[in-house]
């Protein structure tokens, strides 16, 4: 490839479309960072015990959704050690995480 396709290349409508959706998105999640206040532990747990059953699934629902932001999974995590126990709040913490990166990581590559 000489020197004239690659520039030809790099401002191609595409990766135009695509620098302009992921400074968009960097700008939600900066928002997000900042304007969005995860309660603290004992709100987070009596909102999540108030699921019943489904509590779990609301957590480890919550948990992806911080995952995604720059936001850090702290809480959640301690949240989750305080309601299921160690062995079961891993599990869903973990699991919650990795739903969350795996997420992050899918948006990244189509932007």
């Amino acid at each position: 490839m000489s020197l004239e396709e690659d520039s030809a290349n790099a401002f191609s409508p595409r990766s135009i479309i695509s620098l302009l959706t992921l400074i968009v998105f960097i700008g939600i999640l900066i928002w997000v960072s900042f304007n969005v206040n995860i309660p603290e532990p004992e709100v987070l747990r009596d909102m999540i015990q108030g699921y019943g059953w489904a509590g779990w699934l609301i957590f480890i629902g919550i948990t992806a959704l911080i995952a995604i932001t720059p936001i850090p999974v702290t809480i959640p995590a301690l949240v989750a050690g305080s309601l299921y126990g160690v062995i079961a709040g891993s599990l869903f913490s973990f699991t919650g995480i990795l739903i969350g990166s795996w997420i992050g990581y899918w948006l990244a590559r189509f932007t």
